[in-house]
Order: structure tokens, then sequence, then C-alpha cells
């Protein structure tokens, strides 16, 4: 029998934000994520702008999840976790606003251009297509295909991820697991279980690998072990105990409390001396805690989230939210 928990509210409005963190990625690993999805051969130290194109719906405003700016083009980059047959659509839309944006007026001539647009889908049970196509068709009947590539993370294990360019990606590959944990019995999660276990495993190979050859900086590194920690807990532990329980065994991405104590000794040690190690350490732990809590609560606030769905994953207080939110509009 199959008891399978059901998945929280707008579960993907998670996934979004986490992917939404990417921006702050340093500007190399940037190029060399979109060099590897566009076919680029951009330089290392190649500046990008990042942009945000705020787009209403008449209910809230929509964001899309990257667009980036290197040597004049833009690039956007759309995550999704399952196909609706509107992604081209969608891609478009947005796509558009940003071409209004940066339009160009010379004489009664307007020119709009189009971000290159690519959409990687996160989730391993989704077949992605590898080419959506969206024809538009004007008034004289003239015709233009609109083409939208697509990466799937599911057809990549992370060591060839991390060798295509694509390590950013690296914090969703335990997204091809959800659907096996969320459809089957108790039995079966636990198998499940041992094979996040070894999924983590090749994640922090993948990491060490591409922080050694520089294609991630420390901080890079940092940030996308953050992401995959919490996707991983979110998804798997917080909602089955055969995954926490798994992950308690074998602890092979370090977990936030890990990464808080590393914070504590380096950044507390001194007050740990003065106060004690212990409390200087548990101390450490609530800053982290906290740090990461109100890192998510922020992008969930750029991605314009009701607050409630950002209580929900982020487990802050409505007051701390409205204070987040206020520091957002400043």
């Amino acid at each position: 029998m199959v008891d399978r928990k059901p998945p929280p509210r707008r579960t993907f409005l998670l996934f979004n934000a986490l992917f939404a963190r990417l921006i702050e990625l340093s500007d190399p690993a940037l190029v060399t994520f979109v060099n590897a999805l566009f076919g680029t051969g951009y330089p290392a130290d190649t500046r990008v702008e990042r942009l945000s194109t705020s787009q209403h719906d008449g209910r809230r405003p929509r964001y899309p999840d990257l667009v980036l700016q290197l040597g004049g083009t833009g690039y956007h980059i759309e995550a999704q976790t399952g196909r609706d047959g509107l992604m081209a659509i969608r891609v478009f839309s947005y796509g558009y606003q940003e071409a209004i944006r940066s339009r160009v007026k010379a004489g009664l001539v307007t020119t709009v251009r189009f971000p290159q647009a690519r959409v990687v889908y996160l989730e391993g049970r989704t077949r992605a297509p590898e080419l959506e196509t969206l024809r538009l068709v004007f008034p004289d009947g003239s015709t233009h295909d609109y083409h939208l590539p697509s990466v799937a993370v599911a057809r990549h294990d992370p060591a060839e991820l991390d060798r295509l360019g694509l390590a950013a990606l690296l914090p969703f590959v335990p997204m091809r697991l959800r659907h096996q944990a969320d459809h089957t019995d108790h039995e079966h999660r636990v198998e499940v279980a041992a094979r996040l276990v070894d999924v983590q495993r090749d994640i922090i190979a993948a990491f060490q690998a591409a922080t050694a050859a520089g294609r991630l900086s420390a901080s890079d590194r940092q940030l996308l072990v953050v992401l995959a920690d919490e996707l991983v807990f979110q998804v798997f532990e917080d909602r089955y105990e055969e995954f926490k329980e798994a992950n308690e065994m074998a602890p092979l991405v370090k977990t936030r409390v890990e990464r808080a104590r590393d914070e504590a000794l380096e950044e507390g040690l001194e007050r740990g001396r003065e106060e004690g190690l212990e409390q200087g350490l548990e101390q450490g732990l609530e800053q982290g805690r906290a740090a990461e809590r109100e890192a998510i609560a922020r992008a969930m606030i750029a991605g314009g989230l009701a607050d409630d769905d950002i209580a929900r994953y982020s487990h802050l207080s409505a007051e701390r939210i409205a204070v987040l939110r206020a520091e957002a509009v400043r």
C-alpha cells in the first residue's frame, strides 16, 4: 500500500525560490553557466548584469526565474518542475516584457530585442522536450517560429553536469527521486532514501571537482551546498522519516547544523572562549539557522509570493516577514 504524504501546498514555490537564488553566484560562475546553456564563449571576467522583470497578471507581480545580461545580450533561464504545455507561451511573455523594457526607438522605428531563453526541467519524472516551438502568425500572413530549447537535469549525473559547465544545477539533482518518494510505500521508500544518500555523495564529489578546477569559488560552493541541503530537507527529510534516518546514518551533504558550527568556529570563536565554547557554538548555530531562513524568505519576497507561503517554507513569524518585506522596498 502506498502511504504517500500529500506534498505541501504549492511546493513548486520552494523550487522557484531556490532556483532564483542562483543569481547570487559570482560573475565567473554565472558566465560559466550561461556559456554552457547557450553555447556562448564569454571570457570568465565578463561582467554580468542581473536583471529583474516585474510583470503583473492583475493579482500580484510575476517574475521570470533568472534574467541576466552579458555583453549587451539578455539571457532568460526559466526553471520548471513539470511540462504544462504552456511553457513556450509563458517564456515568450516574459521575453516580450523584457524586450519592451529595453526597446530602442530611432525615428518612427522601434526595435525590441528578445532575450535568448532556455528552460531547465528539474524533475526526473518529466519527459522534458528538447525543443518547444511557438508559431507567431501576423496580420499580413507572415509567420515566425519562436524556438525554446531546454535542459533536463535528470538526463545527466552530477559529474557530467560539472563537466558540461552546469555545476549551478547540482543542488537540484535530488529532484529526480521526488516522484518515487511520493508514490511508494515504506519499504520501497527506504530504498529510495538509500539512493538519495548515493546521489548526495556524487553531488559532493562534483562540488569538490568544480572547486578544485576553479569552476566554482568557495563562496559559490557554499551557496550551492545551502540550496542542496534546503531542497533535501524540505522535499524529503521534513516529510518522510525514512529520509531523515538515512541522512542521520550517512550525512554526506553538510547539514544546516554542521554549517552553522563551522560559522561559529570561524566567526564566533573568540566569543566562545569568553562565554564557554558550548554556548558560543550554540549561538553560532542559531545565527546560521536564522540567516538561512531569512535568505529563503527574501528570495520568495523578491518572487512576489504571499506571506502565508513564505511563512510555510521559511518558518519565520509574520512579524519578521513584514520587516523583511519593508526592507525589500527601500
